[in-house]
């Protein structure tokens, strides 16, 4: 099952690639300027440093060995099909196969997914990351060998170092495994502890060297109500402050705590347009497809998650952390920010998938709910022998 979601993955983005070639996009100069940069001993410009990972990448490859933007393209399609079949693989052990191929399948898919591999931008790479984060976290469900939080942990400093947005990962990382913490024996927990504590002095290491300018201004946003960066014909008419202008977080904190009610309804509109990113400008055939695709998606996502909220219910500290930017700062325009979200929306959607269809008389035979443990973990390899051995 793993291999057919790959397989799925594989065909559209090379067809993506055959018709559209490896692209360039708006931010891609800013990464190739920042790979030039550390190649010649320069340092970051500007908010280059905020995304120094994918930079780093970049200087092997174009900077030494002087590849092309086709080869730069073709090993970001190839590892993403790997973490592809990394998360689906492990997806297919917690949730069952039937699961797992409905909801991978439908994610994989998505445009949003597959299609920001052909640009040589961070957001391809960054959703790899996100396949791996998730696969360690599900893997983890079922296994508790600290080899998969590592998996976990790497992929999400390498994805902290690719945006700005995958700070959330590891946030994300170290509240899963304190959720657990009191379930392992003590030399789990020294270890766990270890593992949050290095995690931690990374992280913090890593923001030493993501030193780019944030040009953003928060504050100008929210007393402007922009909800979605670059249009302007959008935006609430929000009071005037109450006292005189500042800028900070102070600031719009006192300017929230002056008109909360403004304030919410903004980030209410941001948050909105983010899950749903239809835009003017976007041919309506595009604007039919996001709504028609993601419709169904949202509902079997709600209907998985009841069936699943006990094996699967962080995966809401991730839905709220990652649209803080949203809400705090503007709507992406091209709404890019949801796709980060499919890596954790995919298991929950696939059994929500099979929920409808055993609601209209297909599908209960092979729901989860029906199958032994060892049916379940003999999917992927098979780990029941040590499935339970570390729990007390």
């Amino acid at each position: 099952m793993a291999l057919a979601v790959t397989g799925g993955f594989l065909v559209v983005s090379l067809a993506g690639w055959f018709y559209f070639g490896p692209r360039l996009g708006g931010d891609s100069e800013r990464f190739l300027s920042g790979a030039s940069n550390l190649a010649t001993g320069g340092s970051f410009e500007g908010k280059q440093g905020n995304y120094f990972g994918y930079s780093m990448i970049l200087v092997p490859l174009r900077e030494w060995l002087g590849l092309g933007f086709g080869w730069i393209v073709w090993g970001q399609i190839l590892s993403c099909a790997v973490g592809v079949y990394f998360w689906t693989c492990q997806s297919s052990v917690v949730f069952g196969k039937a699961a797992s191929i409905l909801g991978g399948g439908l994610v994989v898919l998505y445009p949003g997914v597959w299609k920001w591999n052909l640009y040589v931008m961070t957001d391809g790479p960054f959703i790899t990351t996100s396949l791996f984060a998730v696969g360690g976290f599900l893997a983890w469900r079922t296994d508790h060998r600290l080899r998969w939080i590592l998996i976990s942990m790497v992929a999400s400093l390498v994805g902290a170092s690719l945006r700005p947005n995958g700070w959330v990962l590891l946030g994300v990382l170290w509240v899963f495994l304190l959720i657990f913490f009191l379930r392992y024996k003590w030399a789990q927990k020294v270890s766990v502890a270890i593992l949050l504590l290095a995690g931690l002095l990374l992280g913090m290491g890593m923001r030493n060297v993501a030193t780019g300018s944030l040009v953003e201004d928060p504050v100008y946003f929210l007393k402007q109500g922009i909800v979605v960066w670059g249009w302007q014909d959008w935006s609430f008419k929000m009071p005037t402050a109450d006292s005189s202008d500042g800028d900070g977080w102070g600031e719009y904190i006192r300017y929230f705590l002056e008109h909360p009610m403004e304030v919410i309804g903004l980030w209410s509109a941001r948050v909105g347009v983010s899950l749903v990113p239809l835009r003017p400008g976007f041919s309506i055939p595009n604007q039919l497809l996001t709504v028609v695709y993601l419709v169904p998606i949202y509902l079997f996502f709600v209907l998985g998650l009841r069936r699943i909220r006990s094996e699967y219910f962080w995966v809401l500290t991730y839905l709220v952390l990652a649209f803080f930017p949203a809400a705090l700062f503007f709507a992406n325009w091209d709404g890019r920010w949801l796709d980060y979200l499919f890596p954790f929306l995919g298991p929950a959607v696939g059994v929500g998938a099979l929920i409808l269809l055993e609601r209209i008389g297909f599908g209960s035979q092979i729901l989860k709910s029906s199958r032994t443990d060892d049916e379940r973990l003999q999917i992927c390899g098979g780990r029941g022998e040590s499935r339970n051995e570390d729990l007390e």
